[in-house]
């Protein structure tokens, strides 16, 4: 990842809230597990950062 962000400001507006978030990243990883991958947080939210934007920023 070009930057480390400290807080979830590139992830904010992936999803409606949290926990579709964190839902969606668990999925993900149980899913590469399933079928015998390994997987690293790193890989988790690389992936997640690079899903479009659903919510709308706010001006």
């Amino acid at each position: 990842m070009e930057n480390d962000y400290l807080t979830n400001e590139k992830l904010k507006y992936k999803f409606l809230n949290n926990f579709d978030l964190a839902n969606f990243g668990i999925k993900y990883a149980r899913n590469k597990i399933v079928n015998d991958e390994q997987v690293t947080l790193k890989e988790v939210l690389h992936m997640l950062i690079e899903l479009p934007n659903i919510v709308e920023k706010k001006a």
